[in-house]
């Protein structure tokens, strides 16, 4: 509306817009910048947010103890020698390793991620080397201010001006007028003159605030709290009132209080029964009948509410009459959680005044119009260039399986995390992945020990798996994640329920060994085949490490075992939907080390690494739950040999997914069929927000890039899994391969 006048020969500082609910003011801004509409909001700027207004408080906080929160708020003002990145690479390496206090800031940083709990000591790379003495060069450039600031208020004895004078020296030391000015200009030569005249006045009411304070209070002696409080009070009073800096620009202002009289038009927003006419609320110790007996007698006193009351309707007629020409009321239907509201009742007595005033109903949402053109629907694929460069630089692929499966979950999941490369921070706490790793290492370390010793596994009793699991952990906990677990008692009792999950997993394992012809022999089988998957020009390199593989005692057969510390299951529907390769994938290549030789592959499990939560009427069916919940899943072959073989007694192996020789090679070959066209797919350039659809779940509900593709499942479609029978499953894939 404001273009359509513009159009017919309205200059724009002849418009005026008013609103007296404030939040209308924030909806103002992007839309008038989005049409280039040059404005300028009349209102009193409070100076609390201001970048400057940051720094003092922040800095003050900072020597209360040199808190992350307060070091950092300070640090992002933009005042300190160091770019943005900077800041973030230095924040994000205090919070991995939970670095805090005074001291820290002047000691140097020599902590490194351990990248693997095997072999925590191993030297730093020329990587890990670099990234330390940049963190280190950052480090010492933007504390040395802050550590300036706390050697003089020290040395202020707490005198009012020594610790005013110590502040005045940290802006100088920052080269805060600088800056401003530096600002000031930069905001100019865009067009943006309110901003560039609020970064000067800002200095100007500081450095008049400093004189206030010390006019006031001199060598006065007080609290450092108090102090804080002085000036952080003082911060909060500064407001800042700017003369309109442009010659031709809409005005937007408070409908009480504004500057607009005379203009040509005038747009009053939120003109709603809430607040045209706002309701007059008394809390006073006078009536209005006391008021008027008061001035009766001769003492002018306020009339309370009625005196009010007869004020507001004389500030909304002055508000209505400030256009000349034209004036346009808007209101809305509903406030943000759609709760109804009504339009003013003095609208009726607008359109009996003015019959002939036509009302218009606008189906327009600005904030969603806005967001629409943002985040239009783009393109569904990369080209196979951009996709190269991403995934596969030097014309090698490296995929995992996990990888591989994430893909198939989500392509636009897979593009977020491992093209755009858009990771989680690194927290000092531990988390769920954390406690699996220990696990991990736990049970590695168990099984190579056995194996150095050439011990089985079955002659290992209770005391000596507890103290062998004890002894790990201690060798393991100092060399994670900065010794976290030693931190705290809570971390403390953390790992202990660790080592409770570690030795029942192991007892278990051991009495498995007991029964089983099959035993662990090869552990953390790292492998790196390369040599004969391409797609195209591209060589596909697939890494991983098998937890553990066990061999039968008659040189015919092999099993692989993965450890899960959640859920996990074997399932044909996820296999044939690339969901669920692992241990396919797995299971083909333990087929090529030297260790395995010409056996053939006999079962996949998984290894439930957590306690029992079973329950029942007696402790006899609380103990046959729990056995049965820890059960390894996973597929066996059927040969009668084998399944005994595997575990004669059916205490510790799930014998629900049972498949012939033939049906397991088809799953591995299926399995290897999608980790290439997965692969194509990839480096085709498929980035499409499609995510697949589990048995109990779906690829968006833990999803952490749902916020950037802004998929509804209530709207869109999710990929369903396939259906059928396990034999009919197994037809599809040989279907698969023969296509």
């Amino acid at each position: 509306e404001i273009l359509r006048l513009v159009n017919a020969g309205y200059r724009l500082r002849d418009i005026g817009v008013l609103a007296r609910d404030e939040t209308y003011f924030a909806l103002v801004k992007p839309l008038f910048e989005t049409h280039a509409i040059p404005f300028f909001v009349d209102t009193k700027r409070p100076a609390a947010h201001h970048p400057l207004a940051e720094l003092l408080r922040s800095a003050l906080e900072v020597l209360r103890g040199w808190r992350r929160e307060a070091v950092f708020r300070c640090l992002r003002t933009g005042f300190f020698d160091a770019e943005p990145e900077e800041i973030d690479l230095l924040e994000n390496y205090v919070i991995e390793f939970g670095l805090r206090g005074a001291g820290t800031w002047q000691r140097t940083w020599t902590l490194r991620r351990v990248k693997s709990l095997d072999t925590p000591n191993m030297p730093a790379d020329a990587t890990e080397i670099e990234l330390l003495e940049r963190i280190n060069e950052i480090r010492r450039k933007v504390s040395a201010p802050l550590i300036h600031l706390a050697e003089h208020v020290k040395a202020s004895g707490n005198e009012v001006v020594a610790l005013t004078t110590a502040l005045f020296n940290l802006l100088e030391e920052l080269n805060v007028y600088e800056k401003l000015s530096s600002w000031s200009q930069a905001e100019e030569l865009i067009g943006n003159l309110a901003l560039s005249r609020e970064h000067l006045k800002i200095w100007d009411d500081t450095v008049s605030l400093f004189e206030q304070v010390v006019d006031a209070l001199g060598e006065d002696t007080i609290t450092r709290a108090d102090f804080e409080a002085i000036i952080g009070e003082g911060l909060d009073a500064l407001e800042m009132s700017l003369i309109p800096p442009g010659l031709d620009e809409v005005t937007v202002a408070q409908f009480d209080q504004n500057s607009l009289q005379n203009s040509r038009a005038v747009f009053v927003l939120g003109f709603d029964d809430q607040n045209f006419p706002r309701t007059v609320k008394e809390k006073n110790l006078l009536s209005d009948a006391d008021r008027l007996k008061l001035n009766d007698s001769g003492i002018e006193i306020s009339r309370g509410g009625k005196e009010q009351a007869l004020a507001e309707k004389f500030l909304i007629y002055r508000g209505l009459t400030e256009a000349r020409e034209f004036l346009w009321l808007s209101y809305p239907l509903a406030d943000v959680e759609g709760k109804k509201i009504s339009a003013s009742s003095l609208l009726n007595k607008i359109r009996a005044i003015f019959p002939d005033v036509s009302t218009e109903r606008v189906e327009l949402d600005v904030l969603q119009n806005l967001g629409s053109e943002i985040f239009a629907a783009g393109e569904r694929t990369l080209t196979r260039e951009t996709a190269e460069k991403l995934y596969a630089p030097t014309k090698k692929l490296q995929a995992t399986v996990t990888k591989i499966e994430s893909f198939n979950e989500c392509p636009f999941k897979f593009f977020a995390k491992y093209g755009l490369d858009l990771q989680e921070r690194v927290e000092y706490k531990v988390q769920v992945p954390d406690i699996g790793n220990i696990l991990h290492a736990v049970m590695s370390r168990f099984g190579r020990e056995l194996k150095r010793e050439n011990r089985p596994w079955s002659s290992v009793g209770g005391v000596e798996l507890n103290s062998r699991v004890e002894k790990i952990l201690d060798n393991l906990t100092p060399n994670f994640h900065n010794k976290i677990l030693l931190s705290t008692k809570t971390l403390e009792h953390r790992r202990e329920r660790i080592k409770k999950v570690a030795v029942e997993s192991l007892s278990r394992l051991i009495e498995l060994d007991g029964v089983s012809e099959f035993h662990p022999q090869i552990f953390e089988a790292g492998f790196n085949d390369d040599a004969t998957r391409t797609i195209g020009d591209v060589q596909l390199n697939l890494l991983g490490r098998i937890d553990r593989i066990d061999l039968s005692g008659d040189g015919k057969y092999f099993l692989i075992v993965d450890y899960k510390t959640g859920k996990a299951s074997i399932s044909l529907q996820k296999i044939f939907g690339g969901l669920n390769l692992q241990l396919a994938i797995y299971l083909g290549a333990a087929k090529t080390l030297a260790a395995v030789d010409e056996r053939e592959p006999g079962a996949m499990l998984y290894c439930l690494l957590k306690l029992s939560s079973g329950s029942g009427r007696t402790d006899a069916d609380a103990s046959t739950k729990g056995k049965d919940e820890l059960k390894m899943p996973g597929l066996i072959r059927v040969d009668e040999s084998i399944k005994n073989a595997v575990d004669r007694t059916g205490d510790f192996v799930s014998m629900k997914n049972l498949v012939s020789r033939d049906d397991l090679q088809t799953i591995i070959d299926y399995a290897e069929k999608i980790l290439q066209t997965t692969a194509e797919r990839i480096l085709n350039g498929d980035i499409e927000v499609k995510p697949a659809k589990f048995s109990d779940a779906d690829a968006c509900q833990y999803c952490l890039y749902s916020a950037l593709c802004n998929f509804d499942r209530a709207v869109n479609e999710i990929t369903a899994p396939v259906k059928g029978q396990p034999a009919e499953i197994i037809d599809m894939m040989n279907a698969a391969l023969d296509g």
